[in-house]
């Protein structure tokens, strides 16, 4: 088990996102499914964090809409967090579960900033 969890169930996954309407059942993503590696299913273990994140952000925040230069502070906030994890652990035993959370926090960020830059919300669907 890693940092995201148990192991990801791809084909459960797959039915999952196509049932919810995620993503098409086009051969081009099908095909990426079946192709996953391990590397591809800690990537896709990473993906489903960033939207479990999302998803919390919504819950306290609510649907936020800012102009792209308060999305940049709001990013190098959480990205002042990463830093601050990292260094407040130098010279220790790295704490990879901190940081990986502080990771997932700047990353889901970064997401909400492209959905707004899409379409004008970021209402978690």
């Amino acid at each position: 088990m890693g940092f995201f969890g148990e192991n990801v169930d791809i084909n459960e996954l797959k039915k999952e996102l196509i049932n919810k309407s995620v993503i098409k059942a086009s051969p081009e993503y099908l095909e990426y499914f079946e192709s996953l590696d391990s590397r591809g299913k800690v990537r896709q273990a990473i993906y489903n964090t960033f939207t479990i994140e999302r998803i919390e952000q919504y819950k306290k925040w609510g649907d936020q809409r800012h102009d792209l230069q308060f999305w940049y502070i709001i990013l190098m906030e959480e990205i002042g967090e990463v830093a601050k994890a990292i260094l407040e652990d130098r010279g220790e035993e790295c704490n990879k579960k901190r940081i990986g959370k502080e990771l997932v926090q700047s990353g889901a960020v970064i997401v909400a900033i492209l959905e707004y830059m899409q379409t004008g919300h970021t209402t978690v669907v």
